[in-house]
């Protein structure tokens, strides 16, 4: 990681007023959020001030560039790996975003969501598994090349439903194991 100086980014020409914006205000709440995973960083930004969600990505991705944000791996699936939960899939409808998650308390998850990212989210297609890593890990490589940025994909009507048909069969085979 490189050794940032503020003054030099500040002073910098090249960046962007967004990215500027974006440490001014890390900086000036608390800096311990420079440690947290992109989304994050990226969430704290677009609510505290004017830029919307891709502008505050952007500027969040100029802060890890520079060395500012030191930001820890992603998606840790080794930790859900062989623990029951749900997969899922939240976003407005199939023609923007879909985030793809797991989590153990479905609701709560999507009211954080719903916080994060405007009350258009909703809920696609969940299921319960029995691992939730295993089954997020195989959707994240299986859409890799549909990925916007961290958990969010752009995903066709038919993804969706090649999802839905994926969760049915890991909830089926989850219910089974249970019997």
């Amino acid at each position: 990681m490189k050794n940032p100086s503020i003054a030099e980014f500040f002073s910098d020409p090249s960046v962007k007023i967004e990215a500027k914006g974006a440490l001014a205000a890390i900086l000036a709440t608390d800096e311990s959020i420079l440690q947290r995973p992109k989304t994050h960083i990226a969430n704290f930004v677009k609510q505290s001030s004017v830029i919307g969600r891709t502008r505050a990505w952007d500027a969040v991705t100029v802060l890890v560039e520079r060395g500012f944000v030191s930001t820890p791996k992603q998606n840790n699936f080794a930790v859900l790996k062989g623990k029951p939960g749900f997969v899922y899939l939240i976003g407005p409808n199939a023609e923007k975003e879909i985030k793809i998650g797991a989590t153990t308390d479905l609701k709560r998850r999507l009211r954080e969501i719903q916080r994060e990212h405007g009350d258009c989210c909703r809920l696609i297609a969940s299921a319960p598994v029995a691992s939730m890593g295993d089954t997020e890990e195989y959707f994240f490589n299986w859409f890799r090349s549909k990925n916007n940025h961290g958990e969010w994909y752009l995903l066709s009507p038919r993804d969706i439903s090649i999802c839905k048909r994926i969760l049915a069969a890991q909830a089926h085979k989850s219910k089974g194991a249970a019997s």
